[in-house]
């Protein structure tokens, strides 16, 4: 989502660039030999910038909006983690552990959950 929000933000400059710079600018210029049709399109120019920029606005607030909510829809609730006593063993060095005197409370505790 954010690298679409970055390319709505940069397709945002380029058009301000175009539709309110250089396009009124050079209509500006040549309204100088054309008169006021050059003018007139010069002075469009800018409120179609004016609307594109606006329509870009509502696109990236939607953009922004949908993530959200997508984000908080997948959010875990985390649940508490127990920690058993003992050396830490890989799965594939996985021994059937011995009894123990360490382990007795453990396993106490355990049963007394169900």
């Amino acid at each position: 989502m954010s690298a679409l929000l970055i390319a709505l933000f940069v397709f945002g400059v380029v058009l301000w660039a175009a539709f309110q710079v250089l396009l009124p600018l050079l209509l500006t210029l040549f309204s100088i030999v054309l008169g006021a049709p050059a003018r007139r399109a010069a002075r469009r120019s800018r409120e179609a910038a004016k609307r594109s920029r606006a329509a870009l606005k509502r696109a990236r607030r939607a953009l922004r909006d949908r993530s959200r909510s997508a984000a908080a829809a997948h959010v875990r609730v985390s649940q508490p983690q127990l920690r058993v006593p003992g050396p830490r063993l890989r799965v594939d060095d996985w021994q059937e552990p011995e009894e123990d005197e360490e382990a007795e409370p453990v396993r106490r505790r355990a049963e007394a959950r169900r």
